[in-house]
């Protein structure tokens, strides 16, 4: 229920805010499978906040972004990937997203990551951990 009325809240934020939302085309996938499905961020100045929806409306993921401190907060993550580990791994991964999407150099990111643009399509690949997150925009 608590899910259900911070998605619906998190929508109607996204409504009201008209120039900073910014929707793009998600995918996480990795050998064990996959989440595919939309990201939606809201632009506040000085914080990011994104939410990735699936086909069927679930949230998976809700997480905030720092600019200036360049930190991730998970507000919400489903029960599957509701994992220390995981958790941990996601962090990071969205925080060089993060980075690459609004303005930080590729060059900067550490080694473990490597980023491929193609027009409005980006592709980051987590070589530790095998994880590839495509991202294209609408």
């Amino acid at each position: 229920m608590r899910a259900c009325l911070l998605l619906i809240s998190f929508l109607l934020a996204l409504w009201c805010v008209a120039g900073g939302v910014n929707r793009y085309d998600f995918e996480l996938s990795s050998n064990q499978g996959e989440i595919s499905g939309i990201l939606v961020t809201v632009d506040d100045g000085n914080v990011v906040k994104g939410s990735v929806i699936n086909q069927f409306g679930l949230t998976a993921v809700d997480f905030g972004y720092n600019k200036l401190n360049q930190k991730v907060r998970l507000y919400h993550l489903v029960g599957f990937l509701n994992k220390w580990k995981i958790k941990y791994v996601l962090k990071r991964d969205l925080k060089a997203m993060m980075q690459v999407l609004y303005g930080k150099d590729v060059e900067r990111l550490p080694s473990r990551y490597k980023v491929t643009k193609d027009g409005n399509c980006m592709k980051l690949v987590n070589t530790r951990f095998d994880l590839n997150y495509i991202i294209k925009g609408q």
